[in-house]
């Protein structure tokens, strides 16, 4: 599959063509080698099929993160330690979440995820970065977050965010209220020292509360469509986003 991607990845087609029962047919080819494959087709098929999609979720993740940060940051240093910093705890958020067997709704699912992620994250990436107080502010951080959510632009489909949580609700809209609401909890947090989340190297050059113009000013988004509205819905029960949630 590396060989693949780095040959036809800047491909048009490259996401769009199904190779799974393709791969299916060779593996099961080598299997007949054996004279008796150990495994029914379809038991092959269902597996190579997983496989196959896997990486290329793999893939349009490490992509999709990538132009995110290119998005938002010009500096080719800075850029790769924030994509790092993203990408790495990406699965950790998710799996973090799974485990917690509570019953929720799916918006409630997307903002738990993207609160782990949007703090696991940027812990990360303010340990690794010098300087960071003036380049990790609360308006860029909320830019990069609102750029992970729709990668390759409000056309594209694709979000960063899991798609096993939101195969139905579809995904937020890029300058999704709870967003702005997330940063500005975290840095305000960060400030008071009342959690551990922020390195405490960093601790005494932790930004000032965030000012209303420290953060991107966009037009609310249209909540013409059913799936986005329902983020609208979960915004209006609670004015303070994920607080009231619990979160």
């Amino acid at each position: 599959m590396a060989s693949y991607h780095a040959a036809c990845g800047e491909r048009t087609w490259f996401w769009q063509l199904g190779l799974g029962n393709a791969f299916t047919s060779a593996v099961w080819e080598l299997l007949q080698l054996r004279s008796r494959p150990a495994a029914h087709y379809q038991d092959v098929q269902e597996f190579v099929v997983r496989e196959f999609e896997h990486h290329l979720d793999k893939m349009l993740l490490t992509k999709g993160v990538w132009d995110a940060t290119a998005l938002t940051f010009s500096d080719e240093t800075i850029r790769a330690k924030v994509y790092k910093a993203v990408y790495n705890t990406h699965q950790t958020a998710l799996d973090e979440l799974m485990d917690d067997t509570r019953p929720i709704d799916d918006a409630r699912k997307v903002e738990k995820f993207t609160k782990r992620w949007l703090e696991a994250s940027m812990q990360r990436a303010w340990s690794a970065i010098e300087n960071v107080e003036t380049i990790l502010t609360p308006g860029q951080v909320t830019r990069l977050f609102q750029n992970l959510m729709a990668p390759f632009g409000e056309g594209h489909e694709y979000t960063c965010i899991p798609i096993a949580l939101i195969e139905t609700i579809g995904r937020p809209p890029r300058n999704w209220k709870f967003l702005k609401m997330a940063v500005q909890d975290m840095f305000r947090t960060w400030k008071e020292g009342a959690s551990a989340t922020q390195p405490a190297k960093k601790r005494r050059k932790a930004p000032a509360e965030p000012i209303a113009d420290a953060l991107p000013m966009e037009e609310e988004a249209s909540c013409s469509a059913k799936p986005i509205c329902r983020y609208a819905r979960c915004h209006e029960e609670s004015q303070h986003g994920f607080r009231a949630s619990g979160l």
